[in-house]
């Protein structure tokens, strides 16, 4: 399973300039919520975020990995709820 999944990691390659243009142009507010301890989209990709959309909400939970909503739900939806009420 790890090459199927890992398969990911060329399509971020192949398409970052796709993928890349909603991130730095949002035609709505954005958060991003991220379990840093997540080996392929943690802490790497919670800061990509922060440098392409200083002024949006990144929420760094730590001790957390993939699956936050599951891992730290209380963290999640308090930071879900300080998005929400940013705006």
């Amino acid at each position: 399973m790890i090459p199927l999944i890992s398969q990911y990691l060329e399509e971020r390659r192949t398409y970052i300039e796709r993928w890349r243009a909603p991130l730095e142009h949002p035609e709505i507010p954005m958060a991003m919520i991220n379990g840093i301890e997540d080996p392929i989209s943690g802490l790497g990709t919670a800061q990509f975020f922060q440098k392409l959309q200083p002024q949006s909400l990144t929420v760094f939970i730590p001790n957390t990995g993939h699956y936050p909503h599951l891992e730290t739900p209380e963290a999640v939806v308090t930071s879900f709820f300080k998005f929400h009420k940013s705006f």
